[in-house]
């Protein structure tokens, strides 16, 4: 190879190494995969009572088969999503209530938010429960939002301001928010009785991707 060729070389790899840094560092981040359905449960096992799973009821409104919590900057929005809502469950003339409860952080309160339907149309509570023995529990009631009964996706939703959360801070990225416990029950204004729970599900991070459009 000759000395002027070789020069000629070297200087083109001298204009093309920094446009290949360049395209390298200018490369899109992988995208984030979104959250969805962080609680999930069977299909087709509603029961009549809690304490009786053996006891079967034939009711998709009552049947949980999923759940979500997901926030952005301003607002969490919770939502329960059952096999065939309905304003009135056909086993509960008196209408049906809907909860999720979930910890935030490291904080020791368990949240609840929740969706009751009945004669007197839509109910709804965000706020937190300190547990006493057996299924009861006294609840401190920190706002009433406007629900949503989305009968054509099958879907309870609750969205409410984090301002709620009063001094707790959500922050993005870092603070987790756990499901404890997902239910759908008989009655209205309160927990009900149970006729279907879901326990447990997936953390989800404060203002992370999720299938869920928060606010809506």
């Amino acid at each position: 190879m000759t000395a002027r060729r070789i020069v000629a070389l070297a200087a083109l790899s001298a204009v093309l190494a920094p446009a290949a840094t360049a395209m390298a560092a200018a490369k899109p981040a992988p995208k984030v995969k979104p959250m969805c359905k962080q609680v999930t449960d069977d299909a087709g096992d509603p029961y009549i009572v809690r304490q009786a799973p053996s006891q079967t009821a034939p009711d998709d409104a009552l049947d949980v088969l999923s759940a979500d919590v997901a926030t952005n900057a301003t607002t969490m929005t919770v939502a329960i999503r059952v096999k065939k809502l309905a304003a009135f469950p056909t086993t509960s003339p008196a209408g049906g209530t809907y909860q999720m409860t979930f910890n935030v952080g490291n904080e020791e309160a368990t949240y609840y938010a929740l969706v009751s339907s009945g004669p007197n149309g839509l109910y709804s509570e965000f706020g937190t429960r300190a547990a006493l023995p057996a299924v009861t529990s006294v609840p401190t009631v920190l706002g009433t939002p406007t629900p949503v009964l989305d009968l054509a996706k099958n879907e309870v939703r609750l969205s409410f301001p984090l301002s709620l959360f009063g001094s707790v801070k959500l922050v993005k990225g870092k603070t987790k928010i756990a499901p404890i416990e997902t239910t759908a029950g008989r009655g209205n204004h309160g927990r009900g009785v149970f006729a279907d729970d879901a326990v447990g599900g997936k953390n989800y991070v404060a203002g992370s991707a999720s299938c869920l459009v928060v606010g809506k």
